[in-house]
C-alpha cells in the first residue's frame, strides 16, 4: 500500500498493488498498471489477461512505458512526499512555517529536475525544504574587510576599488585577500544564505572558521579553515579541496546559495534559479564559530566591478 498521505486519484493508481504507478504501461483493452506488477501477473498464469476487465489476449502483448502517465504519477509523488516533509518539519519544530513561506510553490518549481532522478528526488525535497526552512540574515562585517574593498551602508553589497582606504590593522581584517566576512558566525545547527554572482567573472564564496589565518595570500581549502567555491575567467568554476575540484556546470549561476549543517559537517552550494546543486563538502569536522565569507576578487580594471551582493531568500520563486 502507498504511504503517501491523501487520497489517490483513481487514474493514477495500480489495481493490482493498489499503489501509485511506477513505469505504467496499458493493456491493448485500456487498462493501465505498474510494468512489473502485470509482468508478474502474467508469468504466473498460463494465459494472459487484463487482471481489471479479464479480456483475454491470443499473444502476450509487448508493453510499452506510458511517459504521460508516469510523468503524471512521479508528480504527484513529489507533491506527496513534500506535504509530509512540511507535516514533519512543523512537528519536529513544534511550529508552523513562516507566514508568507511559501514551501510548496518553490518545491513545485523543482518537479521538472526532480522527475528525471528517481533515486534523489525525496532526498532533494528534503534538502530545499532544510535550505529554506534556515535562511539567515547575513551582514558584512566592515571590521574584517581587506582595505580596498568597499561596502554598501546597509553591509549587503562588497566590490573591489583600486584605491586602498587607511584602515586600522585589526587582528580580523584580511591584509592580502580581498576577502570579508559576515558579522554573526554560527558554532551550531544549520544556516543557509543566497549571494547574487550575476555579471562577474572571478568570485569567491562559503564559509571560513574564526580561527582561520587571514593575513597573507592563504590557500581557500578546509584545512586552512575554508570552504569554498570559486569563479575564475568568466566561467571556469573550482572547488578548493584537498585537491582543486574542477566543477562542470550546465548554467551559468546568477544566484548562489551556501548551505551548512554543522553538526553533520556539511557545506552545500547551489545554483538558486536552477534549482541545481553545484558542489557539497562532506564528512568535516567543525570547531568553533564558522563564519560566511566572500571576496569579490580584484575588478580587473573595471572588468569585475560589479559588487557581491547578498539578497534576501525568497520563499516564492
Amino acid at each position: 500500500m502507498s504511504s503517501f498521505s491523501g487520497p489517490l486519484t483513481e487514474g493514477l493508481q495500480c489495481s493490482i498493488c493498489l499503489d501509485v504507478f511506477t513505469d505504467p504501461v496499458s493493456t491493448p483493452c485500456g487498462h493501465n498498471f505498474c510494468k512489473t506488477c502485470l509482468n508478474k501477473c502474467w508469468d504466473n498464469s498460463q494465459t494472459c489477461n487484463c487482471p481489471y476487465c479479464k479480456e483475454t489476449f491470443n499473444q502476450r502483448p509487448d508493453l510499452k512505458i506510458n511517459t504521460t502517465l508516469r510523468e503524471l504519477a512521479d508528480h504527484y509523488k513529489v507533491k506527496s512526499a513534500v506535504k509530509n516533509l512540511e507535516d514533519y518539519i512543523c512537528k519536529k519544530h513544534e511550529r508552523p512555517l513562516a507566514e508568507g513561506f511559501l514551501l510548496s510553490t518553490a518545491v513545485e518549481l523543482l518537479i521538472p529536475v526532480l522527475i528525471k532522478n528517481t533515486i534523489m528526488k525525496y532526498l532533494y525535497c528534503e534538502v530545499v525544504i532544510h535550505i529554506l526552512y534556515f535562511s539567515v540574515d547575513v551582514t558584512l562585517d566592515p571590521d574584517t574587510a581587506h582595505p580596498n574593498l568597499t561596502l554598501s551602508a546597509d553591509g549587503k553589497q562588497v566590490r573591489h576599488g583600486d584605491t586602498e582606504q587607511k584602515l586600522p590593522d585589526k587582528p580580523e581584517r584580511f591584509d592580502f585577500l580581498v576577502s570579508v566576512l559576515g558579522k554573526v558566525g554560527f558554532s551550531s545547527g544549520r544556516f543557509y544564505f543566497e549571494v547574487q554572482v550575476k555579471g562577474k567573472t572571478n568570485w569567491n564564496l562559503g564559509v571560513a572558521r574564526e580561527s582561520m589565518n587571514r593575513k597573507g595570500d592563504i590557500k581557500l581549502i578546509h584545512s586552512n579553515g575554508y570552504w569554498t567555491v570559486v569563479l575564475r575567467n568568466g566561467n571556469e568554476y573550482w572547488a578548493y579541496a584537498h585537491t582543486d575540484v574542477s566543477l562542470s556546470l550546465r548554467v551559468k549561476p546568477h544566484q548562489v546559495g551556501v548551505f551548512v549543517d554543522y553538526e553533520e559537517g556539511l557545506v552545500s552550494f547551489y545554483d538558486v534559479e536552477s534549482s541545481s546543486h553545484i558542489y557539497s563538502f562532506t564528512g568535516q569536522s567543525f570547531n568553533g564559530k564558522l563564519y560566511p565569507y566572500f571576496s569579490p576578487c580584484l575588478n580587473n580594471r573595471g572588468t569585475n566591478s560589479i559588487p557581491l551582493i547578498i539578497t534576501p531568500v525568497s520563499y516564492n520563486k
